[in-house]
């Protein structure tokens, strides 16, 4: 059943037209039908790796459109095809998950690089529990045992900002590199973890319990 909602979505997908897209775009990502479907056909590798095949054509497609929504759909699975990657590399069935392949290594060389194709530098500050937040007051901290002025002198390094880049662009994943394209796909994923639908998540804690 799964696999024939995403062969009917594939052949939608293909009939799309240019004006068409944006609205596209906006439906799919509520589409709770095909998100299932498509994480009933990545739970089942073994069975499903040629419409995974089609997919990941699919999906690069839309990463590689200037359409936020396409974009974050594609991003929601990335857990999912980083498993069914890792496994086949495992099983020593690496052929037959080219496609995963190719997609997480286009994925990854879009998230690098700027729209001019500059490469990208991404900074910012770790949380720290002696500076302010959202969620809390270091003043409020004041009757623990480790007073503002200890946890600040404790904390110095999170003043620092913490950069994520610039990264090369890869060609091939190999056992040199696969670590740091696959660190940087999570990285890319979190940072989107807020717009993405609450299947990626479960996915997540899933996948990541395997």
């Amino acid at each position: 059943m799964s696999k024939q909602i995403v062969q009917d979505w594939l052949v939608d997908c293909a009939a799309l037209s240019p004006v068409e897209l944006h609205s596209f775009a906006s439906s799919l990502k509520h589409n709770d039908e095909v998100i299932n479907a498509l994480c009933n056909v990545f739970d089942n590798p073994d069975t499903s790796m040629d419409i995974i095949s089609q997919v990941c054509d699919q999906f690069f497609t839309f990463h590689r459109s200037r359409e936020t929504d396409l974009q974050q759909f594609t991003l929601q699975f990335l857990p999912s095809l980083i498993y069914i990657y890792l496994n086949s590399i495992a099983c020593g069935k690496k052929k037959s998950c080219s496609s995963v392949e190719t997609l997480l290594i286009g994925v990854y060389n879009l998230e690098v690089v700027d729209e001019n194709g500059q490469p990208v530098s991404i900074s910012f500050r770790m949380p720290s529990l002696a500076q302010a937040s959202i969620y809390h007051e270091p003043m409020n901290l004041a009757h623990a045992s480790l007073t503002e002025a200890a946890l600040r002198r404790l904390e110095e390094c999170n003043v620092k900002p913490v950069s994520w880049g610039p990264l090369p662009q890869v060609e091939t994943l190999n056992s040199q590199n696969r670590l740091k394209v696959i660190t940087g796909l999570l990285f890319v994923f979190n940072r989107h973890i807020g717009c993405l639908h609450k299947t990626a998540l479960e996915n997540l804690c899933k996948i990541s319990s395997r």
